[in-house]
């Protein structure tokens, strides 16, 4: 509790609560449903806490923040999703968000990640009105899972205009939101800087755990949980490759997908906690050192060197290359020989 208030600041409520399913196991079994019901208690929180329809609803998990510049807009300036009076068919505001990966030296590149999430609470699941916004069809108990198509699914309203609201001789209406939907369902508008490099309004900082039991540990036990990832090397876990990006970059081979450097990323909104080139190099050390001890372990044999891009003169030949292209372009080419 003591870290959430140094997160949050000593004047917000800070609430912890605690779920264990009601379900047996193997009665659900796609693994993405668990973290779906589990998200649902978010909204009795809120409602617990006294939350009103014009308040702002944010979701985010603990490693996805908005930048402080947007944060700050989204409180004082007119933003139309959080105007009164809306249909909430498509009342999100989400980030366009940078990822690191383990460190602020390890960074996807071309990539955005889309949370965290905000919507009007008119719109949300026990903060709005169901007499101005009726309940839709899903696909768990029909109340709980994934709308149905039709039904708000991938914005479409077909069968929730035809059946819900044609009944009650209403229009133009949608659905309140549950939780997981606010980061799951179409519906609203991604935002990033008004600047020539669309720089993110987000962070989104992965993995920045302090060991490797931590990462394990999560990697075993969360929603969508890897049952090997107790007994695998760090950059096998996890298919979508997160990790292995991390290990590359902390052994200093930086892949086509991920940036150079912290200070090759491009735009304007970089987290400012990293401007700071000492406090870059204390995180990158430890994930460092994070890595070379899970290489060891698992006896993994790698090429590791301390340049922050491809090239390495030491074990590079000269080639004499005519093009209209510039010398980066031409380094990833040799990078990738």
């Amino acid at each position: 509790m003591r870290w959430l208030y140094q997160l949050y600041g000593p004047k917000t409520k800070v609430s912890v609560d605690f779920y264990a399913p009601s379900l047996n196991k193997g009665e659900e079994h796609d693994a993405m449903y668990l973290d779906y019901y589990q998200r649902e208690g978010h909204t009795l929180r809120w409602k617990f806490n006294g939350m009103k329809p014009n308040d702002v609803a944010v979701i985010g998990d603990l490693d996805e923040t908005y930048s402080r510049d947007f944060l700050r807009a989204l409180q004082v300036c007119d933003v139309p999703q959080f105007r009164p009076g809306q249909n909430c068919k498509s009342p999100k505001l989400f980030a366009s968000t940078v990822v690191f990966e383990s460190s602020p030296e390890c960074v996807w590149k071309g990539r955005r990640w889309f949370h965290p999430d905000a919507m009007i609470g008119e719109c949300v699941d026990h903060i709005g009105d169901t007499k101005l916004h009726p309940p839709t069809k899903r696909d768990r108990w029909d109340s709980h899972g994934t709308r149905l198509d039709g039904y708000g699914h991938e914005e479409d309203y077909s069968e929730y205009d035809a059946e819900v609201l044609a009944d009650l001789n209403m229009k133009g209406q949608g659905p309140l939101w549950l939780p997981h939907e606010f980061r799951v369902e179409e519906g609203g508008e991604q935002i990033s800087k008004n600047d020539e490099w669309y720089s993110p309004t987000a962070y989104h900082f992965h993995n920045f755990f302090m060991s490797v039991e931590e990462i394990r540990f999560k990697y075993s036990t969360y929603g969508h949980a890897d049952s090997r990832a107790l007994e695998l090397p760090l950059r096998d876990i996890h298919d979508a490759g997160d990790l292995l990006l991390a290990v590359t970059c902390a052994e200093g081979n930086h892949t086509e997908k991920a940036e150079r450097s912290f200070d090759s990323i491009p735009g304007t909104a970089k987290p400012i906690y990293y401007l700071n080139e000492e406090a870059r190099r204390a995180r990158h050390k430890l994930w460092q050192d994070i890595v070379s001890k899970d290489e060891e372990k698992n006896n993994v044999q790698t090429e590791r060197t301390n340049s922050k891009s491809y090239w390495d003169s030491s074990k590079s030949a000269v080639l004499g290359l005519a093009s209209g292209y510039g010398r980066q372009v031409y380094e990833l080419f040799v990078g990738s020989l």
